[in-house]
């Protein structure tokens, strides 16, 4: 994550396909040297080179994906770019386990890495090039500019708020399926399974209500569902069915939430800080999803049998901090 603010600086002022290749070749050749890491350190060192480049080349595909869209089309554009999102969970995860279990942790990184090489082919052939950015005057100190902006800063707050409520809750939930309300663990699959599908149809859904709406209409809609299966997470005793239905709610719930804030965000930056801002961007939310998962795991307890308790007060907490990202946007943001 900090190796990656080295970047704010000439992030926005150098031709994006050439940032973009670049990072994304340092991704693909940093995963493929983690598959032949021969010891604790080289691994870390090769997974901070991927982080880095990863958050690097990220924030340059979504700069140039706003570039290049109409402001009434970013929806959907979202929508699309959050469904690579949704299948890395959905398929990928359980992909990577498999395959770990079955021939050892390095083939998966060997195939994310061929993978990765075969789109930097592709990105080079097929990406034009872009220099409308590099036209546009650099503000004096453009970095400290673009954190001046009030909107840009409401937005951050926004977007940290909306991590952390989510990740109070998601690292421990499935252990809190199973421990709390005894669902087996051949079951999971299925319940994220769902929740991804759910999830995909909930983004595309919500992304054109956001572009022919408004994105207060759909981070309404999203925190609704959200709030409405966190809340029955209060209680223990649900059978499976219901169970079932509250954990997709809440997957399907924080995908809306997550598309409404990031197509709103995505209408804030000037194009000549673009890509900073999605920079910078990132560092919030990695910084607010980190802070959550701490004071999770400080709040909660477990007992000897696996059951988790304290959880309530995490779901509560969760709970306000939504409702207050909801009446925030909706007060900074909102166009009368």
């Amino acid at each position: 994550m900090f190796l990656g603010a080295l970047s704010l600086k000439f992030i926005d002022r150098y031709n994006r396909r050439t940032l973009l290749l670049s990072s994304w070749g340092v991704f693909a050749l940093s995963t493929l040297m983690c598959a032949w890491a021969q010891n604790f350190q080289q691994l870390f060192f090769t997974r901070a080179l991927v982080g880095a480049s990863g958050s690097m080349a990220l924030s340059i595909a979504m700069a140039i994906a706003i570039d290049i869209t109409p402001p009434h089309h970013l929806g959907r554009v979202m929508a699309k770019i959050m469904t690579g999102f949704t299948l890395a969970t959905v398929l990928g995860v359980p992909l990577v386990l498999t395959l770990s279990e079955q021939y050892g942790w390095q083939y998966c990184f060997l195939l994310i890495g061929l993978l990765a090489v075969v789109l930097y082919v592709y990105t080079y052939f097929k990406l034009p090039s872009s220099n409308s950015v590099l036209d546009e005057p650099e503000k004096k100190d453009a970095s400290a500019y673009f954190l001046k902006q009030p909107n840009i800063i409401r937005m951050y707050i926004l977007q940290a708020l909306n991590q952390f409520s989510a990740f109070l809750i998601i690292p421990t939930l499935s252990a809190y399926l199973m421990f709390n309300f005894a669902i087996e663990r051949e079951y999971l699959p299925y319940f994220y399974l769902l929740g991804g599908v759910v999830s995909f149809i909930t983004i595309h859904t919500l992304g054109r209500i956001a572009d022919n709406k408004s994105t207060d209409m759909t981070l309404f809609l999203g925190t609704t569902i959200y709030a409405t299966g966190l809340f029955a997470f209060s209680f223990n005793a649900l059978p499976i069915w219901l169970t079932l239905v509250c954990f997709v709610a809440f997957m399907a719930g924080n995908a809306g939430r997550n598309i409404s804030l990031t197509t709103s965000s995505s209408r804030i930056p000037e194009p000549s800080f673009r890509a900073r801002y999605m920079t910078f961007q990132g560092f919030v939310r990695d910084a607010s999803i980190t802070l959550a998962s701490v004071l999770s795991s400080t709040v909660l307890n477990t007992q000897n049998n696996g059951y988790i308790e304290n959880m309530p007060i995490l779901i509560a907490l969760s709970l306000l901090t939504a409702l207050y990202v909801l009446y925030a946007h909706h007060t900074w943001f909102h166009k009368k």
